[in-house]
């Protein structure tokens, strides 16, 4: 079971999946359109870099997902949909 801080927030999983499908991005452009604002895309992902699941690429703060990011966004679907086929 994940420790309460390694929790997979809504949030955490929508800018695992953008840069998953985008590559790399600034916080500014995971966040648009979305129901949160760029400072917390950046808050966001600096946790999720913390965790090794996202890593910065230039000092101008632009992320890309890692490996162990993939594999924690799939196991994050996996969950989810197990919970709506309960």
């Amino acid at each position: 079971m994940p420790r309460q801080d390694d929790r997979m927030r809504p949030t955490d999983a929508v800018i695992l999946q953008h840069l998953s499908e985008h590559g790399l991005d600034y916080p500014t452009v995971i966040a648009a359109g979305r129901p949160f604002d760029a400072e917390r895309a950046r808050a966001r992902a600096d946790v999720l870099e913390r965790r090794g699941l996202v890593e910065a690429v230039s000092h101008e703060v632009v992320y890309r997902i890692t490996v162990r990011g993939e594999k924690r966004l799939a196991a994050y679907h996996d969950s989810a949909l197990a919970v709506a086929n309960d």
